[in-house]
């Protein structure tokens, strides 16, 4: 499925056919496969080669698995979202680069940039960097109490530069998009056993 957005226009093809356009500032959708790409987006180039994690590339022998992509059974699957690439017999697949937008009750793990003001800036690959507040998280020893000035001034024993956490969002602000999380539960805080691959 690849969905192209212009203007207040959604675009869903299938394959190598035009099958959705569904207008958002009507709030309807219709079947379209009677449109022409061209007549809505003159001069635009089509981009029929957007795979899914297990879509099938080919089933073609000869073929060499490159990132992106993994091989079962003589045929090659998409193992990420992105585009397909083809250079002689090299196949691979481009990810799809794009920023995260939270929703509330998500789990992220970001990394933490920076300490401000009863906050923690972290790195979730938002738009902007997501934010934590010393009330929004647990103490370790599991006590339920209202955060001290002590705690403010040794909020690098909690969580310091660098560390890399699990949180979930709380919430977003609409006007920026801002990221708020909480750590309150016990299965979030500090990843202390990982891999973290970008």
């Amino acid at each position: 499925i690849n969905a192209e957005y212009m203007g207040e226009i959604i675009i869903i093809v299938w394959g190598s056919n035009l099958m959705e356009v569904e207008s958002r500032e009507k709030g309807d959708s219709r079947l379209c496969s009677n449109l022409n790409y061209e007549e809505i987006f003159p001069g635009a180039e089509p981009n029929f080669n957007l795979v899914l994690p297990g879509d099938l590339i080919t089933s073609e022998k000869g073929f060499i698995h490159g990132h992106g992509t993994f091989e079962k059974n003589g045929k090659i699957y998409a193992s990420t979202i992105g585009t397909v690439e083809k250079t002689s017999k090299l196949i691979l697949v481009n990810p799809i680069k794009c920023k995260y937008t939270g929703e509330t009750g998500d789990i992220v793990i970001g990394r933490v940039v920076r300490l401000t003001n009863k906050k923690w800036k972290i790195d979730i690959q938002s738009y902007t960097e997501a934010t934590l507040h010393l009330n929004s998280i647990n103490i370790p020893s599991g006590a339920q109490r209202r955060k001290t000035e002590d705690d403010e001034l040794n909020m690098r024993a909690f969580f310091t530069e660098n560390d890399l956490i699990s949180a979930e969002v709380h919430s977003v602000k609409s006007s920026n998009g801002t990221v708020n999380l909480h750590t309150r539960n016990l299965n979030y805080g500090q990843v202390i056993y990982h891999q973290y691959l970008k």
